[in-house]
């Protein structure tokens, strides 16, 4: 309804008035002929009239946004505006501001907080605006002359404020607070309201809005930027001081929002849980962000669904559902493609552009649409995505997820890589929802989105959900039905595609994949298959007893022969080499490499080759032409984006340099192995490479390295390498003086070796434990644990004449 003023009995239409001016007339008339209506309104005059004026609050990593403000308001700039997303702290900001030292200075307590959240219609605005203004910061009453009959409109109240603040030279400061849902629903009203106030030269004007649309009256805008991730540390750990590895994960995904901080920050305190749990469950995609609301049931919740119940987003029916959309895409969205992934929303350029305005979408690294994580909590608690667009995105992605199938010989491989990598996180999320319903679709596209292992990190989760899918869709078929319409053969390949990724990152406890996926094969008579599994199997025999692994290997090899299966058989003699290597074999790895460079015509595959031929001639000598070899198959290998066989081949070429004593390349080339083979999610490689940069770094980063390696090595089951590494660790305590770190974790590895039946470790060992206590003055301990010990020292440290003896305090070598 349009907003009516009442003159002399009559009823005027605002724009009636002409412009805000109208009522300034009209306020002007009032004052001169009723000088006497000053009052002072009890409260209760005006139903909605909070007169509270914030208190000053501690932030974080807001210095830079106050200093600028401030510095504009002392540079009589007016108005200003503070925009952002929901809960970034615009108003947080603007309190800071209203109770800046320099602020004071100039207005003393003419300062005004005028709160409008939830105010949409124009009486209650100006309720709202006379009352706050009627009183200052410190109580007093600035006597605005007030009509005292009720039937005298609100505007009428402001036009006499408009004349009490134009009567005065007094400098004069007010606020307005989330003046977004006035702007939305009253722009045509509100904007020469905001014209005349700023025309006022001794009044400054700031306005808070959610979004980030510019006042056309504005002279400057600020947008309040998230918190930088130390500030969103600092502002947890204020709430919640209690230390937490993954914290720093946790705040990444609340997207560093400072009202979100506070409130998960405060569950954790109240609630008892920690960063760590609410990091795994948020993983899951069990535990949205409004499972908080209740501690501050106003905050987000009400912040958000204003903006969704703007005028705005009621009038574009396709913006809800493009919002419900990104909730599905964790990495947004390229503007470019946003066609392409919702072909049934017409327009759907201008609803984005629409939607990022008010903040309820936000553009990353100034290309991708996304949600910020509030926002995006709010959408899947209230809008639940409908089925037509679920289909379109699930469709999208499994598309995307074929650039998976090109083989890195391909000369498109790198693109096609790229393409995955753009849309990892998004691709990754459409999987998981997918699956869980059992789509057959997306057990395919898994299965075509996990083959460039060399190139992705592997999502093992991912692949399990695919197999349990498969499994369940198998089960529900009788095995002739299974058999023949592929359903059996979908679950063989995520069996063996699970061992397989499970194998690249280090954990070998895989042989019943590979057996349950041959039981398959072989129902299909696919002999190939077998073959191929028979592969990886023989490496799961090999690590715990090599002689069996690679004679298995050696019988997968014959039956390849009998297939005529080139590039199978080139596979099975590159892993041959491998092992041989690895036994010191160094004849049969070469044999074996060169069977497989002679039936390798690719470009990708001889370069594979040439990696490991590079190892052979390294083990047999032959530094330079490994070198050569190794830097041939190394350029050949980045061009074609084999990031795990680049990685393979740094850590040759750091043996390289090491060999040549060059260190610092040794240690450069082999850190940036170590990040690559992060990067692929190969763990116990990495753990590797750490222990072997240990051996050649500083004390302290050689602790830390061992440190690192150690609990990776049990995780794997490689507790043989976890032991010695321990070892190493006592060893380099030692050498830094630090003999109680170095006993503790001697003390740890002894038995640890003992078990691994290295007994010459285990009595090295034993006898750095005895320096130790000499060392920490604990003489009777040491000699005790020599003389208990005797028979184990000299059965597998000693030479046949030589004994240990404790002298003046320190152990001894002596000759019989």
């Amino acid at each position: 309804m349009e907003p009516r003023l009442i003159t002399n009995g009559d009823v005027l239409g605002w724009r009636k008035l002409g412009a805000f001016s109208a009522i300034v007339d009209l306020g002007k008339q009032l004052a001169e002929h009723v000088p006497s209506l000053r009052w002072h309104a009890p409260n209760s005059w005006y139903s909605s009239a909070p007169k509270s004026f914030p208190t000053p609050k501690k932030i974080y990593g807001r210095d830079d946004c106050i200093t600028q403000i401030v510095n504009k308001i002392h540079d009589h700039v007016s108005p200003l505006t503070i925009l952002g997303p929901p809960g970034v702290g615009k108003s947080s900001v603007a309190v800071a501001v209203l109770h800046d030292t320099r602020i004071f200075s100039r207005f003393a307590h003419r300062r005004h907080w005028v709160h409008l959240s939830k105010v949409t219609t124009l009486n209650n605005f100006f309720d709202i605006l006379c009352d706050t203004l009627s009183v200052e910061a410190d109580g007093h009453d600035i006597g605005f002359s007030q009509p005292l009959f009720s039937r005298v409109s609100s505007q009428d109240r402001l036009s006499s404020i408009i004349n009490t603040f134009r009567a005065t030279t007094s400098t004069r400061f007010i606020i307005l607070n989330d003046f977004e849902d006035m702007w939305d629903a009253h722009r045509n009203f509100i904007e020469p309201i905001l014209e005349e106030l700023s025309r006022i030269p001794h009044l400054t004007l700031l306005i808070t809005m959610r979004g980030a649309v510019v006042l056309p009256t504005a002279q400057w805008q600020f947008n309040v930027p998230t918190l930088s991730p130390r500030d969103a540390k600092r502002l947890f750990i204020a709430v919640y001081p209690v230390p937490d590895a993954t914290l720093d994960g946790l705040l990444e995904m609340l997207d560093y929002l400072p009202l979100a901080i506070v409130l998960v920050a405060h569950s954790c305190q109240t609630r008892g849980i920690t960063p760590s749990v609410l990091s795994e469950r948020w993983k899951q995609g069990h535990t949205p962000l409004l499972e908080f609301e209740d501690e501050n049931p106003n905050a987000l919740d009400a912040s958000i669904g204003s903006s969704m119940n703007s005028i705005a987003v009621r009038n574009s029916p396709h913006a809800t559902r493009l919002l419900q959309i990104l909730t599905m895409l964790p990495a947004g969205i390229m503007a470019d493609d946003l066609f392409a992934i919702a072909p049934s929303i017409s327009n759907v350029d201008n609803i984005a552009r629409m939607l990022t305005n008010m903040s309820l979408t936000s553009v990353k690294y100034g290309k991708r649409i996304s949600l910020l994580s509030p926002v995006r909590s709010y959408l899947l608690k209230y809008h639940h995505l409908e089925d037509e667009s679920r289909k379109e995105l699930y469709l999208y992605h499994f598309k995307l997820a074929e650039e998976g199938l090109r083989h890195p010989g391909d000369c498109l491989f790198p693109i096609s890589i790229k393409r995955l990598l753009d849309n990892q996180l998004n691709i990754e999320a459409i999987l998981t929802d997918a699956l869980q319903d059992g789509c057959i679709p997306a057990i395919e596209a898994t299965l075509q989105y996990s083959s460039p292992r060399c190139a992705i990190k592997p999502r093992i989760d991912i692949l399990v959900q695919a197999v349990d899918a498969a499994k369940k869709n198998e089960a529900g078929r009788p095995v002739e039905f299974a058999r023949e319409d592929g359903s059996m053969s979908l679950t063989a390949r995520c069996l063996q595609r699970l061992g397989e990724m499970k194998l690249a990152a280090g954990n070998y406890a895989v042989y019943e994949h590979f057996s349950e996926a041959v039981e398959r094969y072989e129902k299909l008579n696919d002999r190939l298959a077998v073959a191929y599994c028979g592969i990886s199997m023989a490496h799961t025999t090999w690590i715990n007893n090599p002689t069996k692994g690679i004679y298995e290997l050696e019988e997968v090899r014959q039956e390849l022969m009998v297939l005529k299966s080139t590039s199978g058989q080139a596979k099975c003699d590159l892993k041959l080499s491998a092992l041989y290597l690895d036994k010191g074999e160094i004849e049969d790895a070469r044999a074996a490499c060169n069977r497989a460079l002679s039936m390798s015509d690719d470009p990708y595959d001889r370069a594979l080759c040439r990696k490991l031929l590079s190892s052979v001639l390294f083990a047999e000598g032959q530094l330079d032409f490994a070198r050569s070899t190794l830097d041939e198959a190394l350029s050949t290998l980045r061009d074609f984006g084999d990031r795990s066989a680049v990685a393979d081949c740094l850590r040759t070429l750091s043996s390289l340099h090491l060999h040549a004593k060059r260190q610092d390349e040794a240690r450069a080339t082999l850190r940036e192995a170590i990040e690559e083979l992060k990067w692929l999610g190969r763990d116990l490689d990495v753990a590797f490479s750490q222990w072997k940069l240990g051996e050649f770094s500083e004390d302290e980063e050689a602790v830390h390295l061992y440190q690192l390696a150690i609990p990776q090595f049990w995780a794997s089951v490689f507790t043989f390498a976890g032991a010695e590494c321990r070892l190493d660790l006592g060893l380099r305590y030692m050498h830094m003086g630090s003999f109680h770190d170095a006993l503790l974790n001697l003390e740890i590895a002894r038995p640890e070796l003992q078990a691994n039946i290295t007994p010459h470790l285990a009595a090295y060992c034993l006898v750095n434990i005895i320096d130790c206590l000499c060392s920490l003055n604990n003489i009777e301990a040491a000699k005790l644990t020599l003389e208990t010990n005797k028979d184990e020292i000299r059965a597998h440290f000693l030479e046949e004449h030589g004994r240990l003896a404790i002298e003046d305090g320190q152990l001894e070598y002596k000759e019989d």
